[in-house]
């Protein structure tokens, strides 16, 4: 009786015992994305030649999130696909999770790093080194019994650090200082591309545009139309001219409270003949003498936009 033939046998070989050149062709043709990331980082922390192996090809990942909130606070890890990866840490222990931060970007590439803080936490390790986002926000998650939010009390120090020495392109803070203050704005820019605040009581509104970024936001409350009025004379008349884009959320509808919000400014229509939804907006033009640099000004429901067309950009 024949015996039957065998199967054949792939040959199996010591991947991480690989010459360095060999190991990098091998992992550029791995598919990284497709493995576990909990697996992956788990066992980068036992083997450290799995760790320098992994470095020659970059896994893609989505986010990286710094997040503090009523029900979790750690580490994010968002892939393209699959589920989130989440390292719970506890006591807000902020250079532990630099360390995991740290370990994970060496073998995993991120196309955005966030910072949520949803609750009131101890910020002081974060700014003990140089620090750069693509988006952080802080801002109170759980609401009021009624429905408003609460706002995060920080102390003006940590605020100080965020505005002057935290680069991010997008910013968003709902905060109050623990303690009497008033911000000044530097002369110098700030390195948030973009910046949002809401009801500022620690920076008065006639300083909103000596926040030097290119992208302001501004939510206010009370005499809406007045500081309105203010803050676009002081673009009008001199302030910020590398300013690109300006939103001001009130509590009232602008678009009847014009004669208030134009008092002391010349506009113009940017539109020939009526544009639709005229009964809740007002689409108007102005502009500043000194350069003769123009803004287009749409007043909506409690809103104001106005994009500044810099034809040297």
């Amino acid at each position: 009786m024949l015996s039957p033939i065998p199967s054949p046998v792939m040959p199996t070989f010591k991947m991480l015992r690989l010459p360095m050149l060999a190991q990098k062709c091998v992992c550029q043709q791995l598919p990284l994305e497709e493995m576990d990331p909990c697996v992956l980082i788990r066992q980068t922390h036992l083997s450290t030649k799995l760790n320098n192996f992994l470095r020659l090809g970059k896994l893609q990942m989505e986010t990286l999130r710094y997040k503090f909130s009523p029900h979790f606070n750690g580490l994010v890890i968002l892939p393209f696909e699959g589920p989130a990866v989440m390292w719970p840490l506890f006591n807000s222990d902020i250079k532990s999770m630099d360390t995991i931060a740290q370990h994970v970007q060496g073998f995993m590439k991120f196309e955005s790093i966030e910072l949520q803080v949803r609750i009131k936490t101890d910020l002081t390790d974060l700014w003990s080194t140089p620090r750069k986002f693509d988006s952080i926000i802080i801002e109170e998650q759980t609401p009021h019994k009624n429905g408003v939010s609460n706002t995060i009390e920080i102390s003006s120090e940590d605020l100080i650090q965020i505005l002057e020495n935290v680069e991010s392109q997008e910013t968003h803070l709902d905060v109050k200082v623990t303690e009497p203050f008033e911000y000044q704005p530097p002369k110098t820019q700030l390195k948030h591309r973009k910046l949002s605040i809401v009801n500022p009581s620690w920076l008065s509104y006639e300083h909103f545009l000596d926040l030097n970024v290119l992208s302001l936001t501004l939510k206010i409350e009370r005499d809406a139309a007045q500081k309105v009025n203010t803050i676009l004379k002081k673009w009008i008349f001199g302030e910020r001219r590398d300013l690109q884009h300006l939103i001001i959320d009130t509590d009232i509808t602008l678009a009847y409270s014009l004669e208030t919000v134009l008092e002391g400014i010349e506009a113009t229509k940017s539109y020939e003949g009526d544009p639709p939804l005229l009964k809740h907006n007002a689409f108007l033009e102005i502009q500043r003498p000194q350069d003769n640099l123009k803004a287009s000004v749409n007043f909506t429901s409690e809103k104001v936009n106005m994009v500044v067309w810099h034809t040297d950009l």
